[in-house]
């Protein structure tokens, strides 16, 4: 067992390298320092050798791991789900990356198949063992998902554990608490209205039906064109007079009418002039999944809330993707839906894989999947590169709470790069002195 969670470990390390850098050197026997150069000077293994070494790491930590296992340790769920999201990556790359002389940044077409075969079989056996159900809770469908990310529920796969007593904590909800909650620095966390606009309405109609009413001169209902949308997004965000611990998160830039005398806030509360300053300075709405919504004016360096590293979330989404490129669209539509359904969504009837992607955005977001995914489908240069980057500025009318909105771009960061080089990353001159055998990624 103490070797299959080793093993379990040495893929993940190799896992978080080849996303990143391509085939790198597979040091799989221990060395003395004292061996020859040419033992310790090793080159780097193709991509598809090292993705092989990391499946079959996995394999073995599904054979001899405990198939439950203490929370923040290994288990063999942990290592199927893991397979499940290697595979699909290692698939991916094989369909979309163009072929490599060398093969150290791409792995041969004719794999993706095999690989696309695994994602599905790992993540399907996830889901059919019934250890970690998907998590529905009560009736509200907007708590449930927002509970997801700071309940310790059977979903959760994999997690990385947290606790003040012991010394290890961290800053989530510190930064992302907004402005009027906080105890500290807060209100870091930014949606663009791109991202908004990827978020269906609860009817299943588009996310940005009501965008072409953000002009700063149309009026309109914010139960309508904010609290109308999926439960996701409400877990997901603060949005504004959202009622969170019993009183409204303000965003609003301005308000037009006297405010003190105004018709009240969703949550009965007199609305501010203006919201406070950091809720209004970028993108109008806030980042809320993972923050615990019992714990009042975090302090830094306090929190305790677990990183959640693999859930069943994702394997109804890999499945999905890897059935629907295998020509499954029934199966596809079937894992679809299901995850639709927790969030009370309507069905999809057809299914596309640019849905399956942005089904994707929606259920993840925030989870650190989105750059890996823009890499792996090699859509991050048509995503990213000089992509316009633009937030809302409302307006509140006192006299009956009605808004207007504005996009507006941020005046930072607007010239974000992403290259065709950039989909690896260079070794660096450092490492290949080290190294001579190291052979640099194209571009560097």
């Amino acid at each position: 067992e103490q070797i299959a969670e080793a093993k379990f470990l040495r893929a993940w390390m190799y896992f978080e390298m080849v996303k990143r850098y391509g085939g790198v050197p597979l040091e799989l026997e221990p060395k003395q320092v004292d061996s020859p150069v040419e033992e310790l000077m090793i080159p780097r293994s193709s991509l598809k050798d090292c993705y092989d070494q990391i499946i079959a790491d996995l394999d073995a930590g599904i054979a001899d791991l405990p198939p439950a296992a203490t929370s923040g340790k290994a288990s063999a769920m942990a290592a199927r789900a893991l397979k499940s999201r290697a595979a699909l990556y290692a698939a991916r790359i094989a369909k979309y990356h163009p072929q490599s002389s060398n093969g150290l940044t791409s792995i041969p077409a004719a794999s993706a198949q095999a690989y696309y075969q695994m994602a599905h079989a790992a993540a399907s056996a996830v889901i059919d063992s019934g250890r970690h159900p998907l998590y529905k809770g009560g009736a509200n469908l907007v708590d449930n998902f927002s509970e997801l990310f700071y309940k310790d529920v059977a979903e959760h796969i994999f997690v990385e554990e947290y606790n003040l007593a012991l010394g290890k904590t961290h800053n989530w909800s510190g930064y992302g608490m907004p402005d009027g909650f906080k105890a500290g620095w807060g209100s870091n966390m930014h949606m663009y209205l791109s991202s908004d606009a990827r978020f269906e309405h609860v009817d299943g109609s588009p996310g940005d039906k009501h965008h072409s009413k953000f002009n700063n001169k149309t009026w309109f209902d914010i139960e309508e064109v904010i609290y109308t949308k999926d439960p996701r997004y409400l877990a997901t965000l603060f949005t504004p007079e959202e009622v969170f611990q019993g009183r409204e998160v303000w965003f609003h830039n301005l308000s037009v009418g006297n405010a003190a005398s105004g018709v009240k806030g969703r949550a009965g509360n007199v609305a501010p002039q203006r919201a406070p300053v950091r809720n209004r300075n970028r993108g109008g709405r806030l980042v809320q999944k993972r923050i615990d919504p019992a714990i009042e004016f975090p302090p830094f360096g306090t929190d305790e809330t677990p990183y959640i590293v693999l859930r069943t979330g994702e394997m109804y989404l890999n499945g999905a993707e890897a059935a629907f490129e295998l020509n499954l669209p029934n199966r596809a539509k079937e894992l679809i839906n299901t995850l639709r359904a927790r969030a009370g969504m309507p069905a999809k009837t057809t299914l596309t894989l640019d849905l399956i992607k942005n089904e994707r955005f929606v259920e993840l977001y925030a989870e650190n999947h989105r750059y890996w995914d823009l890499r792996t489908w090699k859509d991050a240069v048509k995503e990213l590169h000089f992509t316009l980057k633009q937030g809302s500025k409302w307006t509140r009318r006192a006299s009956d709470g009605m808004y207007k909105a504005n996009k507006w771009k941020w005046n930072f960061s607007q010239n974000t790069v992403f290259t065709e080089k950039m989909y690896w990353l260079p070794f660096g001159t450092g490492r290949i002195s080290q190294n001579p055998n190291l052979v640099e990624n194209p571009g560097y």
